[in-house]
């Protein structure tokens, strides 16, 4: 069927993540090749991650998340379908960073992410292609 999800493609970007954050080129294939995103966070989140990662891990993310969407149009639907509402990310991770908790320890920034790869979509489709540097 032309335009649908492929399977499990959310875990492709969590693997990918996960991988990209390994110190060890070994480990990051044994990441990637992970059955699921949940077996990928669980081994990704006890190896030795890349120098700096900690400075990192939001652009990977972006770029991930841009990826996906962009490769897949029915997830990029959904996406935009959400119009311009503040998008509160509660899904697979268990890091306050990347989830929105409600007792406010939560900092959100897959849900943040989720909102600006959503307004790069808009923009995609209301200006056509553009080089970013444009922007």
């Amino acid at each position: 069927m032309t335009g649908a999800v492929p399977h499990r493609v959310e875990d492709r970007a969590v693997r990918s993540y996960w991988a990209l954050s390994a110190a060890d080129p070994a480990v990051h294939d044994q990441i990637r090749d992970t059955e699921s995103g949940r077996d990928a966070d669980e081994l990704g989140g006890r190896v030795e991650r890349r120098a700096h990662w900690h400075l990192k891990r939001l652009a990977v993310m972006r770029g991930l998340l841009e990826a996906k969407f962009t490769q897949h149009p029915a997830l990029a639907e959904i996406l935009l379908d959400t119009g311009d509402s503040r998008i509160s990310y509660t899904g697979l991770s268990d890091s306050p960073f990347w989830r929105d908790i409600p007792d406010h320890r939560g900092r959100n920034w897959m849900g943040r992410l989720l909102e600006l790869t959503r307004s790069e979509l808009v923009i995609q489709r209301t200006l056509g292609p553009t080089d970013r540097s444009k922007q």
